[in-house]
């Protein structure tokens, strides 16, 4: 097989109280769920490529009293199926000109054309490095998901002589770069 084989299958049938997949070496087991409740089915990442034809034997064997189908997982599939990210009201942003201030960063993001006002500049936060000096990092906590994904079109436009990217965050990510 391919290094670039992906050894995944999917499972049909599940008992919905399962947990794990028993008698395979798995890296990843993800449970298909519809609104938090179980839908019987789950991917199944193998360790080895070379396990995908046990796997496979198991096909409409049964656990308890229900027969379960194994299929060939592509790797769309298995990320299709992956829950999406909570909504975020954290933006991070990276290539900051070093010497910008929260109030440039907070007049950069007050653009009414996408509906979108400045942010409260105390929601806006400058990482550092280790010197003290501005790491051209920085993070802004708008009042909505949706007032932070408007912020994310501005994406590689312009602050000074510098485009500014932008990409979705969390409290986590924000207290790795800037410490309360």
């Amino acid at each position: 097989m391919p290094s670039s084989f992906f050894a995944c299958v999917k499972l049909r049938g599940l008992p919905f109280g399962v947990q794990e997949a028993e008698g395979l070496d798995t890296i990843d087991i993800l449970l298909v769920r519809n609104n938090g409740r179980a839908t019987g089915e789950a991917f199944v990442v193998l360790v080895h490529p070379a396990e995908m034809e046990g796997a496979m034997r198991k096909h409409k064997a049964y656990m308890g009293s229900r027969y379960i189908e194994v299929l060939e997982a592509r790797k769309p599939d298995y990320y299709n199926a992956r829950p999406a990210p909570p909504p975020t009201t954290i933006v991070k942003l990276r290539g900051l000109p070093f010497s910008a201030s929260v109030d440039d960063i907070a007049a950069f993001f007050a653009d009414p054309t996408i509906g979108l006002l400045a942010p409260n500049p105390e929601k806006v936060t400058i990482a550092v490095a280790a010197d003290g000096r501005p790491n051209g990092m920085g993070f802004v906590e708008f009042e909505s998901p949706e007032a932070a994904a408007a912020a994310q079109t501005k994406h590689r436009q312009m602050m000074g002589t510098r485009y500014v990217e932008i990409f979705a965050s969390s409290a986590e990510e924000r207290a790795r770069y800037v410490p309360l």
